[in-house]
Parts: structure tokens; C-alpha cells; sequence
């Protein structure tokens, strides 16, 4: 969704200056000329005679300037793309499995997690947070430019404190082993305005389920791509105002032709919760976000079938205000955390918070093959403890070659 935004803002500049060129190049010399001013001054006849072929040249720049920012847009994700395989790290994260959940999802910090890393990244850059299984073993990842990882990992064992971080070779994520059949799976929100709300309690619990009892010898997981979109929030604000006028004028039209104001009250409401939902959604944070399922098996119908059911796993978990949908799909994995663009959807930071975070004994109760911290830090003996009500006398204190007293 960002890559639109950034197109056609781009477009609107190279329109704006080509405008500007017309305007100065073509229209001032043939305004002048019109108002007889050619005589007077001799340089505005050859300008006037040559607009033709300046137009001209001006549709080439236009033409021209939109192919290069096509081919710049096109190719940032693979160089991106190639610099993170060469440069990346890859962190597992392990959560502490006696961490208590929140007692309702609204308790969660997620979201404002999701909006600090968003802030953290550099424009033009992403992170991939991926839900795998290999093996028998569920576990989280992170993968990133060191950097951008080091400021993540810092800010979810803030959030999630216990959390433990081992970093591991990019090859070990079963999504890039080489060998079996592989099918994957985008996921998209339908509608650009409307809020993405959960339809059950936890979806990340459903997801995590789901991936866990993949049968064995099956690889599969959720790859998700985010980055910082700083277009979506602006714009949807301005729909929701645009939308508010009308409705507006209507309701006062309908209350003074037809004087009843219970069903302008009903159909009031209607609107009015419909931009509350807008203007709420618009002062979040927001993410470009490519949401990614995947499966591996040794043959394609069966990764296929995995692939398919892990996405409906995930659309299923999401109500009917704004309906996830199966974008596209198809065989052989794409390039290794490539965002391809105009590919990404809008989300917010706390509808990604739902989505997909870290877990405690609500995790390992659905999953309980999740790799989790495998130790945690103790308190001190009790022996190394002084008992409550000893006092420590200390009569001298004696530094190299000098003693001093203590008063």
C-alpha cells in the first residue's frame, strides 16, 4: 500500500514540474504574443514558434521521468532483498513459558510493540518476523539488517520480559532447506479503510495451533514483512473527514423535510460509527505489511493443501468489518524476504499486535512443542542472605599500606 502511495506522489511532482515547464516555456510566450507584445520584444517570436516541439519534448521528460521511477520502484525490493541474504541476522526467539497472558487481549502492549519497531526502522527497510516448524519443534524468528535486529530483539524483551535470543545461520529456517515440493500463500485485507477486528480472542493461539500440528514430516510457518508506512494514516483521516461532511448534510436535509428524528438518530449511528471506526483506525500507527503462508512436503499437492489450510486458518480468525482474503498464491518459494512491491496491505499496529507475538503458558497449552527459554536467572541462596535484624560492624578499613579508621 505504501508503494502506491509513494507513485503517485511521485507522479503528482513530475506532473507539477512539467506543468511548471509548459507553463514558463509554452504559455507565458504565447500570452505574450496574443497581447501583441512580440514587436517589442524580439525574443518571444522564436519561443512562441518552437512551443510545438518544446510540448513535445515535455511529453518525452513526462514519459521518460515516470519509466525511471517505474524501474527505481521495481528493482529497490531485490536490491533490499540481496543486501538482507548477505548482510542479515537471524535471531529465534524463546519465550518464557511460565509468563501469565493478560487477562483480556486489551491488556496487551503488543501494538505499541509493533509501533516502536515500525519507528525503528530506517525508510526503505524491513523486518521479517516468521512463526515455523521444523521437525517437531515450533519457534519464533526475526530476521533483519544487524542493526535494525539488535533494536527489535531490545524492544521485545522489553515487552516480553524472560525472553531469551539465540542468533542462527539464515540456512536453518526450513523455509530456505533446500529439497520437497514448497507452496506458498499471500494474505490481504479487503478493504483499505475499514479496521482488520479479530473475531475470536487471541488469533495468534489459533495460527500457532494450527502450525504446530502440521503433521510430521511437513515444514510449514507464517512469514511476515513490515515496514513503516507513513501514507495510509493521513490519507484514510482525510477520507474519514471528507465522508463525515456529507452524511452530515444529509441528516440535516432528512430532519428538516420529514421532522423525524428517531430514524435520523438510527441512521446517525450507522455513519457515525462507521467514521468513528475511521478516525479511530487513522490515528494508529501504520505498517505495509506482506503476510506470507508457506508449506514444504515432499509432494506439491500436499504443500498445497498445508499452504491453503494455514491461510484459512488465519482468514477465518478475523470478522466480517474488513475480510482477509487469499491474494495469490503458487509454487517454488519466493526470493528469500524479498518485498515485492505494490504487494504489501495496511495494517495497524495493534491489528499486527493480534496477529502475531510472543507467547507464555497460553502458547505452550495449544503448542506444547514451542521452543521456549530453557532456563531462567535465580534469586541468591538463602545462606548467602543476612537474616533480617543483623548489623554488619566494620571496625577498619585497610587499603594498600594504609589503614584508615572508621569513625
Amino acid at each position: 500500500m505504501a508503494d502506491r502511495h509513494r507513485w503517485w506522489q511521485r507522479v503528482r511532482e513530475l506532473l507539477m514540474l512539467v506543468g511548471l515547464l509548459a507553463l514558463y516555456g509554452v504559455g507565458l510566450p504565447a500570452l505574450f504574443v496574443l497581447f501583441g507584445k512580440g514587436e517589442a520584444w524580439p525574443w518571444l517570436l522564436p519561443m512562441h514558434h518552437a512551443a510545438h516541439y518544446l510540448f513535445v519534448a515535455l511529453l518525452l521528460l513526462f514519459v521518460v521521468g515516470l519509466g525511471h521511477h517505474w524501474r527505481q520502484m521495481r528493482s529497490q525490493p531485490n536490491r533490499f532483498a540481496t543486501r538482507l541474504a548477505a548482510e542479515g541476522v537471524t535471531y529465534l526467539l524463546l519465550p518464557d513459558r511460565e509468563l501469565l497472558p493478560p487477562r483480556h487481549p486489551a491488556a496487551r502492549t503488543d501494538g505499541d510493540l509493533w509501533a516502536e519497531l515500525g519507528e525503528l526502522l530506517p525508510k526503505g527497510q524491513h523486518l521479517a518476523v516468521e512463526l515455523v516448524k521444523q521437525e517437531s519443534a515450533v519457534g519464533f524468528a526475526l530476521h533483519g539488517l544487524p542493526e535494525a535486529a539488535r533494536a527489535a530483539v531490545t524492544q521485545i524483551m522489553a515487552h516480553w520480559p524472560g525472553t531469551q535470543v539465540r542468533q542462527l545461520p539464515l540456512d536453518e529456517l526450513p523455509m530456505f532447506a533446500q529439497g520437497d515440493a514448497a507452496w506458498w500463500c499471500v494474505i490481504r485485507p479487503s478493504s483499505k479503510q475499514r479496521p482488520i477486528q479479530p473475531a475470536v480472542q487471541d488469533p495468534c493461539l489459533a495460527l500457532l495451533s494450527e502450525v504446530a500440528r502440521l503433521p510430521q514430516g511437513i515444514k510449514g510457518g507464517v512469514q511476515l514483512l513490515a515496514r513503516r508506512d507513513p501514507y495510509s494514516g493521513p490519507t484514510l483521516e482525510r477520507q474519514s473527514i471528507h465522508k463525515s461532511v456529507p452524511v452530515l448534510n444529509m441528516l440535516n436535509k432528512r430532519y428538516e423535510l420529514y421532522r423525524q428524528p428517531w430514524e435520523v438518530g438510527i441512521v446517525d449511528q450507522t455513519h457515525r460509527r462507521d467514521i468513528e471506526e475511521w478516525a479511530d483506525r487513522a490515528s494508529r500507527d501504520f505498517l505495509d505489511v506482506h503476510l506470507m503462508v508457506w508449506a514444504k512436503a515432499p509432494s506439491e499437492v500436499q504443500a498445497q493443501r498445508h499452504a491453503r489450510q494455514l491461510a484459512q486458518t488465519i482468514i477465518a480468525q478475523y470478522g466480517p468489518s474488513n475480510l482477509l482474503k487469499l491474494h495469490k498464491e503458487g509454487a517454488d518459494l519466493p526470493p528469500k524476504h524479498r518485498f515485492t512491491a505494490f504487494e504489501g496491505g495496511s495494517w495497524t499496529d495493534r491489528e499486527l499486535g493480534s496477529l502475531l507475538h510472543l507467547v507464555g503458558r497460553d502458547g505452550v497449552a495449544v503448542a506444547p512443542t514451542l521452543r521456549c527459554a530453557t532456563a531462567k536467572i535465580l534469586p541468591p541462596a538463602a545462606a548467602n542472605l543476612l537474616s533480617p535484624g543483623v548489623l554488619l560492624l566494620a571496625q577498619r578499613s585497610v587499603y594498600p599500606s594504609t589503614e584508615i579508621p572508621i569513625s
